[in-house]
């Protein structure tokens, strides 16, 4: 162990045996041996010696004269067969789909990149994935296969740790514990150690985040690693050259081969609406598709168009595992969030549109752009949001009814409400600040002023103005809506004849004055509140 240690300092700084004996003033044979292992107790002086050539101090040195002086037991006998390790966890024998993912994770048979990490929101199949594809290929690893749930996201009060992890990999190879270091580098360096020579196949399920991770990648050559996670992994890219496997909804094809197998393909056919209505309601997430695929096997006698339709998406997503909980599987992620995360989460769900902007957003948190912005990479990292597109963020179908729920629980209505005066507020001034670009001559009225906390959102020319109404318009119609039900008619009015110069553009006037002519006359006088989207042309 300390001859690898030392191997491992000597190419972290490029250096031959020949270079480090010149440094350290030893013999070039003391280095091969001592890295051949040959020498089970270097002397003091030796270590110092090539403590010093490694620049060595503090904290590192201490580590390094440590792992020169620990206790060594006795080899295990050349006879003793090695320990190949079998220890996959059964697929799912459910597994549909994802063959552009399969494909990716093939490429690590076949390309000098020996890791990946399949990451995704919960519930989209990412072990389910991995475990397929583990048994797939366990063949190719002669040298067995190891599998460790480090408990990124359960029950648990806190993630698997690193040295305990070592521990568990150094047991599956068959590593006495008398023979396991307590340090936790020492650990590593033994796991290195004792696979350098083997092909393997390692499964790290449920990573909490990179630096859970690291310490435990092996350095053979011969090792491949499939980490699972619902962070964001991007790091990992950059120091250790992963692979991202990204995973997504269920494709409809895809939703209906798992409901198919769980159900039956006589009963899926015989009622296509209610298999439509089920996908639907889930949202094609894979966990929710299998929870109400359960229980109609469970009930075979019961018609699929009664295993929805409830007042609650969510309480139809329950189960008596707490893996099979849509509630409880998300709440992992959710309690992690910073405290101004999981409040913009919240007020998410509470917000109209298909998806939001940074200014939008902020508006509605009545919080600054830029910590808005710092809050939506936070979301995005745990997959609670999707940014479909640069600033353009989605909450999933699934997440919004959560968030939803959270919000009414949490927040106080007052707030609430208030939350979405400023996103009113925030998409009237926006409107007629990007309308005039648009069209000139545009008839305008006073409007009444932002509420603390909304932020201004100004294209710079017609071409942004444009860009916004059309990246907006979808949130538009329904935040009009919105206005009409805070009773802010006024707002909608106005709201309305800004977005009309856009609608000379596209023609979409009827959509958008359509629900809200029966909205009551409001600031007689004003050209906009009287229902006139304005004169000239843009």
């Amino acid at each position: 162990m300390f001859g690898e240690h030392v191997r491992t300092h000597r190419q972290r700084l490029g250096l031959t045996q020949d270079d480090l004996a010149e440094r350290a003033g030893l013999g070039v044979r003391s280095i091969r041996n001592i890295e051949a292992g040959r020498v089970r107790v270097p002397r003091p002086s030796t270590v110092r010696l090539l403590a010093d050539a490694f620049a060595l101090t503090g904290p590192a040195r201490d580590l390094f004269c440590s792992i020169a002086a620990a206790p060594r037991a006795v080899p295990v006998a050349p006879s003793d067969p090695p320990v190949v390790p079998r220890q996959l966890p059964a697929a799912s024998p459910a597994h549909v789909g994802r063959r552009a993912a399969l494909a990716a994770l093939d490429q690590l048979l076949v390309t000098p990149c020996r890791l990946a990490v399949v990451q995704g929101p919960a519930g989209i199949g990412k072990s389910t994935l991995a475990l397929h594809w583990a048994h797939r290929v366990a063949s190719r690893f002669p040298d067995g296969q190891l599998y460790l749930d480090l408990q990124g996201y359960g029950p648990a009060p806190a993630p698997l740790g690193v040295a305990d992890a070592l521990c568990r990999l150094l047991d599956g190879f068959g590593v006495p514990a008398a023979r396991i270091p307590a340090d936790t580098d020492a650990r590593a360096a033994l796991l290195r150690s004792v696979t350098a020579d083997r092909s393997f196949l390692l499964v790290l399920d449920n990573a909490r985040d990179a630096d859970q991770v690291r310490p435990l990648l092996p350095g053979a050559p011969g090792a491949v690693t499939v980490v699972t996670s619902r962070a964001d992994h991007a790091g990992l890219v950059t120091t250790a050259a992963a692979r991202l496997v990204p995973l997504g909804l269920f494709h409809e094809r895809d939703a209906i081969d798992l409901l198919t197998h769980h159900l039956g393909a006589e009963r899926v056919a015989a009622e296509p609406a209610a298999v439509s209505a089920i996908i639907g309601r889930c949202a094609r997430l894979p966990l929710a598709l299998a929870i109400i695929a359960g229980r109609g096997a469970a009930r075979a006698d019961f018609p699929l168009s009664e295993l929805t339709g409830g007042p609650s998406v969510l309480d139809e997503l329950t189960g008596d595992d707490v893996g099979a909980d849509f509630r409880t599987v998300i709440s992992w992620s959710y309690r992690l969030l910073s405290t101004s995360a999981a409040r913009l989460f919240r007020l998410l769900g509470a917000a109209p549109g298909r998806d939001i902007g940074p200014a939008a957003a902020a508006s509605l948190a009545g919080t600054p752009v830029r910590a808005t912005r710092r809050d939506l990479r936070e979301l995005t990292a745990a997959h609670l949001a999707h940014e479909h597109r640069s600033g353009r963020y989605q909450v999933h179908a699934l997440l919004r009814s959560y968030a939803v729920e959270l919000c009414s629980g949490h927040d106080p209505a007052s707030e609430r409400d208030t939350a979405r005066r400023r996103l009113v507020d925030h998409y009237l001034h926006a409107a007629y600040a990007a309308a005039p670009l648009l069209a000139p001559r545009l008839a305008r009225g006073p409007l009444p002023a932002r509420c603390d906390g909304v932020t201004a959102e100004r294209p710079a020319d017609s071409r942004a103005a444009f860009d916004w109404f059309t990246d907006e318009y979808p949130n538009l119609v329904e935040v009009l809506a919105l206005a009409r039900d805070l009773g802010l008619h006024a707002h909608a009015w106005q709201l309305a004849g800004a977005v009309g110069a856009f609608r000379h553009r596209r023609g979409r006037w009827h959509d958008v004055i359509g629900p809200h002519r029966d909205a009551p006359a409001v600031a007689p006088g004003d050209p906009i509140a009287s229902g006139t989207p304005g004169t000239g042309s843009a």
